[in-house]
């Protein structure tokens, strides 16, 4: 998909849009360029972080395995398109993760 969204254009639909991030930090000091780099990728396409870094506790079935992240988007076409975006793309899978 061509980045050709601009990040905070108004849409015909406002239906917001989730990203759901599940990481297992292996290294906790490798982590920090990625996150010194990572919240002005998402927030130059309106996103807004929900939730950081949780450990989830399941009411029912099994929980994912390692750390949750939760962004909001205005939009999927926003979610999108800061998913494609380059910025994104070179913070992606940062050292001390997996998952």
């Amino acid at each position: 998909m061509s980045n050709s969204l601009s990040p905070n254009a108004p849409e015909k639909s406002q239906t917001p849009a989730y990203f759901v991030i599940e990481a297992r930090i292996t290294n906790p000091q490798g982590m920090a360029p990625y996150h010194a780099q990572v919240e002005a990728t998402y927030l130059a396409y309106g996103g807004q972080r929900l939730v950081a870094g949780a450990i989830p506790q399941a009411v029912e079935s099994t929980p994912p395995d390692g750390r949750v992240v939760i962004l909001r988007f205005p939009s999927l076409a926003h979610a999108q398109a800061w998913h494609d975006s380059a910025a994104r793309r070179l913070t992606h899978r940062p050292h001390g993760t997996s998952g």
